[in-house]
């Protein structure tokens, strides 16, 4: 690799890095913040299907903790250097697929600004570390570096199992024949080595544990074929916009011109068939499907070229359509994932207002009172307030601080009542940027009145009032009244 390449790959990364770390989220809630807890007590036998996030997560702090840096921004931080890590990969690994430099860069900042990819490189989830390592593993598993594939390959598995979807994409290269059986071996042993000692120590809580995998899999759902695809659809519309068509036609072109390639994307989409399925909903599917989007991103950038390339015979003009419409995409991305005033107003400096608001409201409640939040926003509560390092964080591991809304029922609500204190509801609903900006007032209004906690505990509970109690830029807390009084 020439020192002028090497310059371009570091440029690409540090410039993606530095995008999402000045938009980056400030703050994390439920489970993200439920793995920080969990590297801070070094406890990481619990939901063990992220052993290797726990690693990684607890070296970082380890790091930036001596600079101050608390864990959930440590966290956040991890995410933003994987994001701008992992655009480098899917260059190389589209460079390596495509052998066409132009095409590889469609495909790289196509992926790059995709709305998933985005928002988890701006906050803590085990999603872009997985990313990275599994996109990381594919490039070198092409570039006659199987042993070093095997290693990352596990650790994307350790980081979260769902890392093993990608397996298609080393069988296909090996039923080709592209990769002999010595440098097949060398990954398998390479991936042994590293997942066998883990999976021996920790197997029954990596199986059966909390969110095990078996557990996991044998206690949740198919989803019916009607949301399946309401979801899919939803998910690849989100992150890809306006450029969704051009998927399409890439399958088409690689169909005629490159039918390799297109066994390979067709494989790698297929393989995903049962995460579709299992998906609960789109946010779920969205994550799921992360180190998948890559190929999208591949036949977007296909389609692009082809479309262009039909419709348009000048190659000065076809760059300048090509160059508008990715211009475009970036615009729509950023507006629907961070909207027009996060646009305008990055962040550099760490921002608490989130953590201060939480601790302020905190502050003035009594014994006797009841705080009731859903579960990413009670888990925020518990963390960002507590005075004890080993309390734990969830309703159902035994915190007392907060009641779960989703498990409150009239009987449970009314309960809450005769302890003498008031009873306060942190409202959970906030419409998107992205529904903000395309939505009327008068949906917006509907959609509050549909999906907001208020409305839910007011309809479910016959004379429960919610009068708001406290507003902020970041929180929104109601107290509840008797008959409205």
């Amino acid at each position: 690799m020439t020192t002028k390449r090497s310059l371009h790959l570091v440029a690409l990364g540090l410039v993606s890095f530095i995008v999402f770390f000045i938009y980056r989220n400030h703050y994390i809630n439920g489970d993200a913040l439920i793995y920080a807890d969990n590297i801070l007590r070094l406890r990481f036998v619990d939901i063990s299907i992220h052993i290797g996030y726990y690693f990684v997560g607890y070296l970082s702090h380890l790091v930036l903790s001596q600079f101050g840096m608390t864990v959930d921004h440590s966290l956040i931080l991890v995410s933003c250097l994987c994001g701008g890590i992992g655009v480098v990969y899917a260059y190389l690994l589209a460079e390596r697929l495509v052998r066409d430099s132009n095409t590889a860069l469609v495909c790289t900042i196509t992926f790059f600004l995709s709305g998933t990819y985005f928002y988890y490189s701006t906050t803590a989830e085990v999603y872009i570390p997985q990313a990275v390592f599994s996109i990381a593993a594919m490039y070198y598993f092409l570039s006659d570096r199987t042993a070093v594939s095997g290693v990352l390959f596990a650790i994307a598995v350790l980081i979260t199992p769902l890392s093993i979807f990608i397996l298609p994409f080393f069988a296909v290269f090996v039923l080709r024949r592209d990769v002999s059986i010595r440098r097949l071996l060398r990954f398998a042993v390479a991936f042994a080595i590293i997942i066998i000692p883990i999976y021996a120590a920790a197997y029954n809580e990596l199986l059966w544990g909390r969110r095990g995998l078996l557990r996991v899999a044998l206690t949740t759902s198919f989803m019916s074929l009607p949301s399946c695809l309401g979801n899919l659809i939803l998910a690849c519309g989100k992150s890809f916009h306006i450029l969704t068509p051009f998927a399409f036609l890439g399958l088409v072109y690689l169909y005629i011109k490159n039918k390799r390639l297109f066994l390979l994307l067709v494989v790698m989409i297929l393989s995903q068939i049962y995460l579709v399925v299992k998906a609960s909903d789109v946010s779920s599917l969205e994550a799921f499907l992360l180190p998948v989007f890559f190929f999208i991103s591949l036949l977007i950038s296909y389609g692009l070229n082809w479309s262009l390339s039909g419709l348009v015979r000048l190659s000065r003009l076809r760059k300048s359509i090509l160059a508008a419409l990715l211009v475009c995409y970036a615009v729509f991305s950023l507006l629907l994932r961070i909207g027009p005033e996060g646009i305008s107003t990055p962040k550099i400096l760490a921002d608490n207002r989130f953590q201060n608001d939480l601790r302020s409201f905190n502050a003035g409640l009594s014994g006797n009172d009841s705080f009731i939040a859903n579960f990413r926003d009670g888990v925020a509560f518990a963390f960002y307030t507590r005075t004890q390092p080993t309390e734990e964080l969830e309703t159902t591991m035994g915190n007392r601080r907060w009641f779960n809304a989703e498990y409150l029922d009239a009987v449970a609500f009314q309960e809450l009542f005769k302890s003498g204190g008031e009873v306060y509801v942190m409202e959970s609903y906030s419409p998107s940027p992205g529904t903000s900006l395309l939505m009327s007032e008068q949906r917006l209004a509907e959609k509050f009145a549909r999906y907001s906690l208020k409305s839910k505990i007011e309809n479910l509970i016959e004379g429960i009032t919610l009068r708001e109690h406290l507003r902020t830029n970041t929180i929104l807390i109601y107290r509840a009244e008797v008959g409205g009084a």
